[in-house]
């Protein structure tokens, strides 16, 4: 009889330890699943639960969209979610991160996640919005780093029978995009200023300035449009404004030496001082050549006929010559000749101008 209790004792111990490891085994199992947030290269996230991981791929359970597969070379980053206080192991320690077997069998529970605080939130940009942002500051950026130009300063001084004072300046840049067809994009700005006495008598005051946009359509062949403005005291011009589209062809294209005409049309408007204002349709016939004499000598020209194309009689030319020598990095000296030629200028002023200037050059 004593032996028959002994045993019924044992058989209910067994039957009540076998409870307690279910009711441990469905308590602990659902809570160590671990969740982890995976971070893609392309900006999405995926949360979910690891149900199993190799070298090349990740298989997540998702809350909305089941269970997904997930290339391991789309993965630029993964975070573990903390877990909850009810997923710690007897020993106090949080459990390890458990691999669920794959089945086809419904997803185990998981701890529900403490509720967050109501108020607002600030709301974080999505990171494709921030790429975006930051890819367009480094186009203008790219922008501003690609204009490369020179500065020049001219000083021309004379103490004699007769002072003479004269002051240049010019500014010429230049920028080169290539567009998503590979075709070339340059924009050319020209801006020249003097000033200048004799004897206290105001004998310079002009200035110029030029824009030209061009387009590459081949590797010779390129269309363009060019404007410009000014005005010139001393030739009693108020003010000048000038527009024409056109089209270039490079004859030479080597490392040290280009050629290329250009052909096009030219609209002018003159207001003259104390005379009717003027305007002008003319063809523009243009040559222009730059030769890298040596590695510090640089020698460039350009020529302009401008024919009126309701009186091929009267005309206009310009001409320039720039020798320049670069003595240190960015620095060097400039010798520059212009002369401009007009068949109908304004009354009592001369046909012809012709401008001889040296000056110090900064280039950037």
């Amino acid at each position: 009889m004593p032996a028959f209790r002994n045993h019924r004792t044992s058989l209910a111990a067994w039957r009540w330890l076998t409870i307690l490891l279910w009711v441990w085994c469905l308590g602990i199992i659902p809570c160590s699943a671990q969740e982890v947030v995976l971070h893609l290269r392309n900006g999405d996230r995926v949360t979910g639960t690891i149900v199993s991981t190799n070298t090349n791929e990740v298989v997540v359970r998702t809350a909305f969209a089941g269970q997904i597969t997930v290339s391991a070379a789309q993965i630029a980053r993964r975070d573990d979610l903390p877990l909850t206080a009810g997923a710690l192991q007897p020993t106090g320690k949080p459990p390890t991160a458990q691999v669920p077997p794959a089945s086809n069998s419904s997803p185990m529970p998981v701890a529900a996640k403490p509720a967050l605080p109501a108020g607002p939130v600030a709301a974080k940009p999505p990171p494709k919005a921030i790429q975006a942002k930051t890819n367009q500051l480094g186009d203008v950026r790219k922008f501003i780093a690609d204009w490369k130009g020179e500065a020049e300063l001219g000083l021309n001084l004379g103490f004699s029978t007769k002072d003479r004072q004269t002051y240049a300046g010019r500014l010429r840049a230049s920028h080169l995009h290539n567009t998503r067809n590979q075709k070339l994009l340059k924009n050319d700005l020209d801006y020249l200023v003097s000033y200048g006495r004799t004897d206290g008598v105001l004998s310079d005051n002009r200035m110029d300035g030029s824009w030209k946009l061009e387009y590459n359509i081949q590797k010779r062949f390129s269309v363009y449009n060019a404007t410009g403005a000014g005005y010139d005291e001393v030739r009693k011009i108020d003010l000048r404004f000038d527009v024409g589209p056109g089209v270039g062809y490079k004859w030479l294209n080597r490392t040290n030496f280009v050629l290329m005409t250009e052909l096009g049309g030219n609209y002018q408007e003159q207001w003259l001082h104390n005379q009717a204002s003027k305007h002008r349709h003319s063809l523009r016939l243009a040559e222009e050549s730059w030769w890298q004499v040596a590695s510090k000598i640089r020698w460039d020209e350009k020529f302009e006929f401008f024919p009126e194309i309701d009186h091929f009689g009267d005309f206009r030319v310009r001409a320039e010559s720039n020798l320049s020598y670069l003595f240190r990095n960015n620095l060097s000296f400039k010798l520059t000749v212009i002369d401009l030629y007009e068949t109908n200028p304004a009354k009592d002023v001369s046909q012809n101008d012709l401008q001889i200037r040296s000056s110090l050059g900064f280039k950037f």
